[in-house]
């Protein structure tokens, strides 16, 4: 956990992360690190997780900037992201994400519009 507090701490020095932006990760960070030092059991992944949101492009770029995600792919109505952690050269955990544009109100996916994917074509590498 000190490498990932001081990785944020790091980027925000540098103008990466806004003040807001280092309190609101550094307290999901003592969150989780809080709850798995409180849990029984030891996991070795995450099969789903949900999270709803106002403004896709908006989070995107919050992610990008504090966790490192990057955009591998676009899709209609999805896109996959990337990450990866490391400790000095050591890869401690990669992930990839699927996420989807969904209606709130029906939960039915819907098309990227032409403005949003040009947004996230920055992102891609």
């Amino acid at each position: 956990m000190e490498l990932v507090i001081s990785d944020l701490v790091g980027r925000f020095e540098r103008g990466q992360l806004s003040r807001r932006e280092l309190i609101q990760t550094l307290a999901l960070v003592a969150a989780a690190g809080a709850s798995a030092s409180a849990a029984p059991l030891r996991s070795g992944s995450i099969n789903h997780v949900s999270v709803l949101v106002s403004d896709m492009a908006r989070s995107i770029d919050f992610y990008n900037r504090v966790f490192g995600l990057s955009v591998q792919k676009i899709g209609a109505s999805s896109l996959t992201l990337a990450v990866e952690a490391c400790a000095g050269d050591e890869v401690r955990v990669r992930a990839t994400l699927v996420v989807v544009q969904a209606s709130l109100d029906t939960r039915r996916a819907v098309p990227f519009s032409t403005e949003f994917r040009e947004k996230l074509a920055r992102f891609v590498r």
